[in-house]
């Protein structure tokens, strides 16, 4: 292709071309240099709530609320996006940046609980500390998520495609933000209160269950944990050695192939160690209650013998001859 140009010193000539498809490549371009930062951006907003929720008082600092708090973010994305593409909604490349906007709302949300907490005596029952933080808390949270799930929702009515996926897609993903902080966060806020009443290190908080079912945190439990940890990480350590190790092309693929090798033998291992502690299990039950039952025939016969070293007592007493 020749062009005739009255500039002598033309050298190249550069041609921009645009044509109907060139706004969704560069969407899809740019979504594209986006969604590798989402795990960078989940890793500072943890990062940032973590290092604001920090106390010098190991029983009052609230680290694991503020992990909470960011994962039901996290959790209210992956559910609303998961409903809405099951019934069939379309995803458009301009969704890929809802996920930013919805950590933004909900770590706003958390922090406006865990205000309302604080300000509540720290000596009072769980139940009450709970009713008052949803006093203050739940209101300024349902009027913001009402007005914007209304605005995202009105956007619905616009004619492009893209805007109405992204609009749907917000809306309910904010929706949901909103549920997953009343009931999953506040749930949470309320075992982490369980745990500053009982004057438990934060550390404590991960062997809650353990708490909670009456076991007693004694050095055997704690060995008993432990060995629960080292088990986790080899079965993780398996599955990631199997998937590095794989000759698939593609990564899902080598997930799949990892699986298939090594998800049977890893159920059959689990199983057998659960299998092995339950048939333990019921003799540290037993050996328990013959114990309990030993002190209470012990204390029995102690308190019979105390009774037989006093001196007998009549019931009656002798009448005394009335005075003339």
């Amino acid at each position: 292709m020749h062009f005739v140009s009255n500039d002598t010193g033309l050298k190249t000539v550069s041609v921009s071309y645009f044509t109907s498809l060139s706004r969704e490549e560069e969407f899809e371009s740019s979504s594209a240099s986006v969604i590798p930062l989402f795990s960078i951006t989940y890793f500072l907003a943890i990062t940032i709530s973590i290092i604001s929720c920090l106390r010098l008082d190991c029983v009052r600092t609230k680290v694991w609320v503020a992990s909470f708090g960011v994962l039901s973010a996290g959790l209210a994305v992956l559910a609303s996006f998961g409903l809405l593409l099951f019934c069939g909604m379309p995803f458009a490349m301009t969704v890929a940046s809802a996920p930013f906007l919805i950590l933004g709302i909900g770590v706003d949300d958390m922090f406006i609980m865990i205000s309302c907490w604080q300000k509540t005596k720290v000596t009072g029952q769980v139940e009450e500390r709970l009713a008052e933080t949803y006093k203050e808390a739940a209101v300024s949270i349902t009027i913001t998520t009402l007005t914007d799930v209304l605005a995202f929702y009105i956007g619905l009515m616009t004619p492009f495609r893209s805007v109405q996926s992204f609009c749907m897609y917000t809306g309910t993903a904010v929706l949901f933000c909103y549920l997953y902080n009343i009931t999953f966060f506040g749930a949470f806020l309320a075992l982490n209160g369980r745990r500053e009443q009982g004057n438990r290190h934060w550390l404590t908080c991960v062997a809650g269950f353990m708490a909670l079912w009456d076991v007693n945190l004694d050095s055997i439990s704690m060995i008993n944990l432990v060995i629960c940890i080292g088990f986790s990480v080899d079965f993780s350590a398996h599955i990631s050695y199997a998937f590095v190790s794989s000759n698939e092309p593609s990564r899902n693929k080598k997930a799949i192939d990892a699986l298939y090798n090594l998800g049977y033998p890893m159920i059959q291992a689990a199983v057998s160690t659960i299998a092995g502690m339950e048939v333990a299990s019921p003799k540290q039950k037993l050996k328990a209650i013959v114990e309990k039952v030993a002190k209470s025939m012990r204390k029995k016969e102690k308190v019979e013998t105390q009774r037989g070293t006093q001196p007998p007592q009549n019931d009656t007493t002798a009448k005394l001859p009335k005075e003339s």
